[in-house]
């Protein structure tokens, strides 16, 4: 669920190093316009200084910012060497998710990609809403049980919680709920990226998207 360059080590977005967005879901044919549909959704703000939790290389953030020139970013993530083969055009820092040393209110927009689930929800939803600035849209994509919706499951350590848990815990901290999707993905993607074992990973899961607001 990690996103990496097919060339570590380069930087994002040159032509010896093309973005590769490693998920197992895909929401539209390709690859740009899978990041043009998460951007229609996310509704960044212009010029926003947008945090990215879980950043991994920064790949989606690249892509996001060559759809969107007008958008900063700050990469998080515990991965150093992911951080580095970033290139050193970004603001990174090389943290938990959940301490991230930045000031209050210091982000225009919040994104998480496949990453909530390796840290406590409640520290989760606490940092997110202090980085947060007033009326800033927080986007989540992540995954929610199939069956037993009403308790979460683990895959190799990786926590997916129901939506309900989620919801009550970001509105907890004063993040009001503007959408939640599960959009449409036929595993084609997936099956390409786990030949043979995406339906014994997934089969259980499907996307899960939420946008919130701080209040």
């Amino acid at each position: 669920m990690r996103r990496s360059l097919s060339q570590p080590g380069s930087p994002p977005g040159t032509a010896q190093s093309p973005l590769r967005v490693l998920q197992a879901f895909r929401f539209a044919p390709t690859e740009p316009e899978h990041i043009n549909r998460l951007l229609t959704w996310a509704e960044l703000p212009a010029a926003g200084r947008i945090l990215d939790l879980g950043s991994g290389n920064g790949c989606i953030a690249a892509q996001m910012r060559a759809q969107r020139p007008d958008l900063t970013f700050c990469l998080v993530d515990k991965d150093q060497l992911a951080l580095d083969s970033a290139g050193p055009e970004w603001q990174t820092h090389c943290t938990d998710i959940c301490s991230v040393p930045e000031p209050d209110n210091a982000f225009d927009a919040v994104i998480c990609f496949y990453a909530m689930g390796y840290v406590s929800q409640v520290d989760f939803f606490h940092e997110v809403a202090r980085l947060a600035r007033v009326a800033a849209p927080v986007f989540i994509v992540d995954m929610v049980p199939i069956h037993h919706a009403d308790r979460a499951l683990s895959l190799f350590g990786y926590a997916i919680r129901d939506r309900a848990s989620v919801e009550s815990q970001a509105e907890s901290v004063g993040l009001k709920l503007d959408f939640y999707m599960e959009p449409t993905d036929d595993g084609t993607w997936g099956e390409s990226q786990f030949p043979g074992y995406f339906h014994i990973f997934f089969g259980d899961l499907r996307p899960a998207i939420w946008r919130f607001m701080k209040a």
